[in-house]
């Protein structure tokens, strides 16, 4: 019954939302945010993370993909991530560090060159050399051998990031062209640690907050439960 009454739920929302714009839905807006912060997730850590129900987050995918503003991609599970945003090769990247164990690595060779011991004071021994073979096979880091074995990141690592930022510009200006239909209007309200934050003005007045840089938004200080 439960089940019955969240998709008559879905199927209400669809109906209301016909001839608005496709982010006129706050959940619709609050899962593809998420998604700019921290690309290649689950429905279910979408879901988990914005305390939605994993039906409804979804539903909005499904409508976010068949619209053209969020992809798909299956490695090791099914990830999902805005179209533009993302380039194919990083999706193992990004799902890496979207794990506890993979963010508190990259992270932690963020500041500086670590040795193993190090690396797992807050991880299993076993997890951190997987995480570290991870990056290897993605030629994220190097290794300097001396007194102790350190493990660091290496260029193409850092490369990465400031390309991240260039992707990011580039995904703002697309999608601030691509929201701008059936009349609606968009403003730049503020920007904040690499988020901007729009209105859009039109049928219906909302705004809607997407980040830029998404390999340093998804490195950022987090909670984990």
């Amino acid at each position: 019954m439960k089940l019955a009454s969240q998709l008559k739920n879905l199927i209400r929302e669809e109906e209301k939302e016909r001839g608005f714009h496709i982010f006129a839905s706050k959940h619709r807006r609050d899962v593809f945010r998420e998604l700019t912060r921290a690309p290649c997730q689950t429905s279910s850590a979408i879901a988990k993370t914005l305390n939605y129900d994993v039906q409804d987050v979804e539903w909005h995918l499904r409508k976010l993909i068949e619209n053209g503003f969020i992809e798909k991609r299956e490695h090791k599970k099914r990830l999902f991530y805005p179209s533009g945003l993302v380039m194919d090769e990083d999706v193992p990247l990004f799902a890496l560090i979207n794990k506890k164990s993979g963010w508190l690595i990259v992270n932690s060779l963020k500041e500086r060159c670590r040795d193993m011991p190090f690396l797992y004071r807050h991880v299993s021994r076993s997890t951190a050399y997987r995480v570290v073979d991870e990056l290897r096979t993605l030629e994220l880091i190097e290794e300097i051998k001396g007194s102790k074995r350190l493990i660091c990141l290496n260029e193409n690592f850092y490369d990465k990031i400031e390309k991240y930022d260039a992707i990011g510009i580039e995904f703002k200006k697309n999608f601030i062209s691509r929201v701008e239909r059936r009349g609606y209007r968009v403003e730049v309200i503020g920007t904040y640690k690499y988020e901007l934050t729009i209105r859009i003005v039109g049928i219906e007045n909302f705004t809607l907050g997407i980040y830029i840089s998404p390999l340093r938004t998804i490195l950022e200080e987090r909670v984990w439960s």
